[in-house]
This record gives structure tokens, sequence and C-alpha cells, in this order.
């Protein structure tokens, strides 16, 4: 049974090289009023700054979101909604819908379940770090509630209203501020109106 191209390479050498590649890894450049949801502490200059536990520009907790209606950008959240229940993570995209301008991008990156399964079917990870780090994040203070692959991240966001869905490079894509083999994430589009369907 082949599991991808990922089974031939072990993940400490694709981990080696992303940690290379990530070297003074520069952090996304926001475009327009930006906003950046759950930054675990990690705010981005010339972002605005939200997180629930984390003091930055903004504390609360999401969703909803506490803004107008069409008063962004641009919306990165970076491994967040698998931290919610799917049916937040529907609202919390819904809200991303809401205060974005239309033409305004939301990009979403989660650990990539798809990925991490075909690692530990490979025997690239053992059980104890499936669970501990990818499945439920017992590392983390808060830990994981749901788990994404490209696909349902895609579908997360077009559910959403979003169009245009880009995928990004795991590896030099600057949204992703730190390369990893473990992660997918979806860049798209509001709609100028309601009427365009990408």
């Amino acid at each position: 049974m082949r599991y991808s191209r990922l089974a031939r390479f072990p993940i400490w050498a694709v981990t080696k090289c992303c940690e290379r590649t990530g070297r003074s890894w520069p952090p996304p450049a926001a475009s327009g009023l930006a906003l950046n949801i759950g930054t675990g502490g990690h705010d981005l200059v010339g972002w605005v700054n939200l997180d629930e536990t984390k003091p930055g520009d903004v504390l609360a907790r999401v969703p909803p979101a506490p803004f107008r209606d069409e008063c962004f950008d641009e919306i990165l959240m970076s491994h967040v909604v698998e931290h919610m229940t799917l049916d937040d993570g529907r609202a919390l995209m819904k809200e991303c819908q809401r205060i974005l301008k239309p033409g305004g991008v939301v990009t979403v990156i989660v650990p990539d379940a798809k990925i991490i399964s075909l690692a530990y079917l490979a025997r690239q990870l053992s059980n104890e770090t499936l669970n501990d780090l990818y499945v439920y994040s017992y590392c983390q203070e808060s830990q994981h509630r749901w788990f994404y692959d490209r696909r349902t991240l895609n579908q997360l966001v077009a559910d959403a209203g979003f169009v245009g869905l880009r995928r990004l490079n795991r590896f030099t894509d600057a949204h992703m501020m730190a390369p990893a083999w473990f992660q997918v994430g979806v860049s798209a589009i509001k709609p100028t109106s309601m009427n365009s369907f990408g």
C-alpha cells in the first residue's frame, strides 16, 4: 500500500529542512487594515492582534468577532479553528465573512489531518506523538477539538461564502510564519457582490 510521497522522506529530515528554510522567516505583511485572530501571544506588527487569553490589541473570545461589518481588508487565522468545535469554526468563518470588506482576503492554516495520518501509518510518528502534538495537542494550553485536511478546510471556507480558494505552500508561503510539514493552509476572497461565483 502506497501512502504518499511523504512516506519516502523521514519526518526528521523534512523537519530539519523546514527549520533551515524558516530561519529569519519574515512575518506576513498586512495589506490594508488586517486582523490576526488567535495570536497565542505572537503579535504581528502592522496587524490588529486578537486572542482570548494572551494580551494583544484586542482580548476577546471568538465567535462572535467584536468588530463592525466590513472593516478589515485581510484576516489571518493560523492554527485557530482546530481549537474549536466544528460548529464554532463554521460560526467564526461566517464572522470573518461579515467583518471582511468585499474583495478582502481570509487565510486559514491548520494541522493537516491527512499528512499527519499518513506519517503515522508510515511509522514516522509514534502513537504518543500523534496524540500529544497533533490530534489532541495536550502540549498546549488549548487542546484541539477538530481535525481538518485540505478538503475539509476548503469546504469550511467555501461554505462560509468565500471564493477563489488558493492553497498555500506549507514551506514557502509567508502566511505560514513557520514552515512545517504538518500544516495546510488556504486563502480565499470575500466576493465583491452576492452574485459573484468565483
